[in-house]
Formats: C-alpha cells, structure tokens, sequence
C-alpha cells in the first residue's frame, strides 16, 4: 500500500486513496490466494478503510481546539475510526468489540512509534559507538514501559474487550450508526422508515423461529429452539465447536438455557466452560456429576418441556436415553432401546443398536455425514419439517 501511494506520487498521478486500498488487497490476494482466509488480511484493511473513511469527518470538527488538545482528540480519532471499520468483523469472527483500548491506543501507538524510531536510529548510526549504545539503551527502556503496561491491562481484560451474545442486533445498531454518521439516506423520513424496519426484522424473525436443529458429527447434538431459548442435547465434541456452535449462537442472537449430555463421552470439558463463561445462567444436566460441571443430576425417569417439544429423560447408569415430542411426531435420542418402541424414528451413535432391537428407525448420525442423507432419512420418518441440519 505504501509503495503503490509513493509510486503515484512520484508519477503525480491524481488516484483516488480507495483505489490504492484495494489496488493493493488485489496484488496481495494475486501474490498468495491463501490470505482470503487469513483473519490479520482483513482486520488490517479494514482498519484502514475505517481510518480513511470515518476519520476526515472527525478531524474536522476537532479544528477549532487548541492544538495541544486536537492532537489528543485527534489520536483518539484514529483509534476509534479503525475500531469502528473492523468492529463488524471482530463481533463476527470473534464475538467481541473494544472498548477501553480505543484510550489505550492513545499511548501505546507513540510508545511503539518510539520504538521503532530507536532501532532505525541505533541501525543507521552504530558505526558511532556512544550514539548506538543510547538508542540501545532508550529502546530497552521503552520496551520495559510497554510490556509493563501491556502485563497490567492484560489483567483487565474484561474492560477492555466486550462479549457479544446478540451479533445481529449489534451489528444492525453498528449500520444504523454509520448510516447516519454520512447521514444517509438525507431524508428524515427515509430514516424512520428504514432505521425501524431494520430494528422491527432483527427484534421479531429470531424470535419466530422453532425449529430445531439436528447436528452431524461425533456426538448426538440436537440443539432445541424456542425463540432465542435454547435447549442444547450433546454438541461439545464437535470439530470446530468455535464455527460450527458458538459462531452460529453469537450471529443468531441465541442464549443456551440448558445443556444435557447424554453420554460421558459426549463432552469436551473446555467446550463445557466456554459456554458457561458466555451464557452464565446456563444449567447443565447429565446422568452424574461429570466431576463438578453438571448442576443437575438425572437420577430418575423425568419429564420436561422446551417450548412446545415434549422431552423425556430416562436415566440408564452414566447415560440418559431422551424421547422428544416435537409436534406429532416423536424422536429418539439413545444409547439402548428402552422406552423407544414408539419413536418414528430413533437417532443413535451405535450402528449395532438395530441388531439388537430389531428395527430399521434408527438415524446413525455419526455415519450419516452428507446433509442429503441425512435429510432423506429425516423425510422418511416424517420429521422433516422439525429439524434442520448444521
């Protein structure tokens, strides 16, 4: 980017500064296709243009204030413009926006400038020994006062970077904001209008949605929806639980009311503790303690509801064999097959359960990883309009 921005100038060549932007982006996508997928391409250049887009506007206001104070304010400009242009990637790739840091970068940006200035001085004067030993010295020292500061606002992590739980909103506040940042569309009533149907849509459609999911995987993962509620069965063991799970219930806006493992084999502890961190008023319920993660322990044959599916608990040593009831049609979650003879169809992690009971519902999941499979199963049984398939 800066080569291409000295090179027209040298030419002086009038190009538009967006034009060197992605001129750039396609050179360095071209040079190695891999980058597309790399999360430090796009965070980087979406700095860039937030910088170059929402910054001018907030430089000019800052004019009419002393210079001591605009360079401040300035600084500050900066920092919040490239916050806000990867604010929509961060909450979508990681769930989480700064806040604190936009001041934080108010030192840390001149320190590291600093920084750099010393080593290019200590580079281009070390023939001369005294000058080079100071920048060596001055180097070392601003290196201790930045990795003291970083160590101490580590520790305050929770101020600095917020937790999204509800992508979408945020993000629809975030386009709202920008919009009338540029102040469009120009016309007020324009603005009701679209500001309120943007508001309207994200507010009401996930709340609409029932549908349940059915997960292909490891494990039997059923996730249970009732509006924004959910009821998750299983799903810690999953490859790539960050984009498979948590991405799919940050962008959704869902909140994990419960979470039940059928099977000691079914959880991943650190996957447990991510989502209790993220969802705190999450219950987990299994067959035993599982060492201090369950809140609740199924000892006997139990009975739930999770919005209009019915949800029967039949505890079997360290497994639970779970019946569900969404709508007319009835659904098996299972090790054995006790209490399933009335299932339309019975979804299991062992191929053998059919052996051994002699029935041909059985949805093996685990081996059923195209979605088409699985769907046609799902159709078979009638169930096809229950589940939808991740």
């Amino acid at each position: 980017m800066v080569t291409l921005y000295s090179a027209v100038t040298l030419l002086k060549r009038k190009v538009h500064i967006l034009q060197i932007v992605f001129s750039s982006m396609l050179i360095m996508v071209l040079y190695d296709t891999s980058q597309m997928n790399e999360v430090g391409f796009w965070f980087s250049y979406l700095a860039v243009l937030g910088i170059l887009l929402f910054y001018p506007p907030i430089e000019r206001k800052t004019r009419r204030f002393p210079t001591c104070f605009r360079y401040i304010l300035n600084s500050l400009g900066v920092s919040a413009a490239a916050t806000w242009g990867i604010m929509p990637a961060g909450i979508t790739v990681f769930g989480t926006f700064s806040t604190l840091a936009i001041a934080l970068n108010l030192v840390m940006i001149p320190l590291v400038f600093l920084m750099l200035a010393s080593i290019i001085s200590g580079v281009l004067l070390h023939a001369l020994p005294g000058l080079g030993r100071l920048f060596s010295v001055v180097y070392s020292y601003l290196s201790d006062v930045f990795f003291f500061i970083l160590y101490h606002v580590t520790q305050y992590d929770d101020l600095l970077i917020h937790q999204v739980r509800d992508a979408l909103l945020v993000l629809v506040f975030w386009l709202i904001i920008t919009l009338l940042f540029f102040n469009v569309p120009r016309k007020k009533v324009y603005k009701y209008w679209i500001f309120s149907a943007l508001i309207v849509t994200v507010f009401i459609l996930p709340r609409l949605c029932s549908q349940s999911v059915l997960i292909s995987g490891e494990d039997n993962a059923l996730i249970l929806r009732k509006g924004k509620k959910v009821l998750m069965i299983n799903g810690t063991t999953q490859d790539h639980f960050d984009q498979k799970i948590l991405k799919r219930f940050r962008l959704s806006g869902l909140d994990v009311e419960r979470l039940l493992i059928t099977h000691p084999d079914f959880i991943n502890p650190e996957n447990v503790l991510r989502l209790k961190k993220r969802y705190p008023g999450m219950v987990v319920m299994a067959a035993h303690d599982l060492h201090g993660l369950a809140d609740v322990t199924i000892r006997q044959d139990t009975s739930v509801t999770h919005g209009k599916t019915s949800i029967s608990l039949f505890p079997d040593h360290h497994k639970i064999n779970v019946l569900l009831k969404p709508g007319n049609k009835s659904c098996g979650l299972m090790e054995y097959a006790q209490q399933m003879d009335s299932a339309d169809l019975v979804i299991s992690r062992k191929k053998y359960s059919e052996l051994r009971t002699g029935t041909d519902k059985f949805l093996t999941v685990r081996q059923l990883l195209v979605r088409d499979t699985i769907k046609a199963e799902l159709k078979k049984s009638g169930l096809e309009v229950e589940f939808n398939i991740w």
